[in-house]
């Protein structure tokens, strides 16, 4: 059986676990990551690290995200990067691209840097990834503590996961601070979308204008169809916003990763940090990853 590829949303898991325990931060996000893999068993690991919200969205609508305050945690910020440096001397490929959102770099890899026939599985409780869920791409939720597949999202939501995009254009996002088209719920959105919603992956505008069209309750959508198409646009990972620099530099890290443990770098930084008692389960598990 092929090994899948591991990828995980650094700041999602870890803000979790954080504010669950801010003292035992650093080891339980260590120990966390060594009881995934062992419970996905990947060949390869990849964490990207968000820095910072995505100024091309921005551009597209003020209001995204505005209702989240900007994180002035030192005491966070300095976990984190103790993180990344222990992490470093691991077989973990860390990514760390300015101006964009974990999900920006996290579906480019899932859907474009790894051959189509390799299993790739995202850990996070992020919905934003449920859009990219396809027979190669599932979800490990650390919320439900479950997967996540094509059936799930189907069973959950009554749409298919290429779809979700659609969904959160009309029916807004208010995680994110987007907002929807007036009066068109979830209720009247199953209405207008009926059964195409969940057999077909709706690929065009015009497709779903004319879906529109011939619904009583779409009026409104079609009233608001560039409002919708702004919001498609800031939702929509599979159009990646992502600019040819951030590409090229996601591209060079990943060809220049080393999958290795440096085991006397990894003992010296455990030790400086007191904590030396996690190197046997790091290694261990870990060495998988080589």
């Amino acid at each position: 059986m092929n090994r899948p590829l591991l990828f995980i949303d650094g700041l999602n898991l870890f803000s979790r676990i954080y504010y669950s325990n801010q003292g035992y931060s650093v080891i339980n996000f260590i120990t966390s990551i060594c009881k995934y893999i062992e419970l996905i068993n990947p060949k390869g690991l990849y964490i990207s690290w968000e820095c910072g919200f995505s100024s091309v969205r921005k551009e597209i609508s003020s209001e995204y995200k505005n209702n989240r305050v900007i994180s002035k945690d030192i005491n966070k910020t300095n976990k984190i990067i103790k993180l990344t440096k222990i992490l470093k001397h691991t077989p973990a490929c860390q990514i760390y691209i300015e101006d964009c959102e974990s999900d920006d770099v996290i579906s480019y890899l899932c859907l474009n840097s790894f051959e189509k026939n390799i299993k790739k599985i995202i850990l996070s409780s992020d919905k934003d990834y449920y859009q990219i869920i396809n027979d190669d791409i599932i979800i490990y939720c650390p919320q439900i503590k479950g997967f996540l597949d094509k059936k799930e999202i189907v069973n959950r939501y009554g749409l298919l996961p290429s779809n979700f995009p659609i969904y959160k254009a009309i029916c807004g996002d208010p995680s994110d601070n987007i907002s929807g088209i007036p009066t068109i719920g979830k209720t009247k959105f199953m209405k207008i979308f009926g059964d195409r919603i969940l057999n077909n992956d709706i690929n065009s505008y015009d497709e779903i204008y004319e879906i529109c069209k011939i619904s009583k309750y779409g009026n409104r959508i079609l009233d608001n169809f560039e409002f919708f198409k702004l919001n498609m646009k800031i939702i929509c990972l599979k159009n990646s916003l992502l600019n040819e620099n951030q590409v090229n530099k996601i591209n060079n890290v990943i060809l220049s990763h080393k999958s290795k443990i440096d085991y006397k770098s990894l003992t010296d930084i455990l030790v400086r940090n007191n904590l030396g008692f996690l190197f046997s389960n790091i290694v261990s598990t870990m060495t998988r990853l080589e």
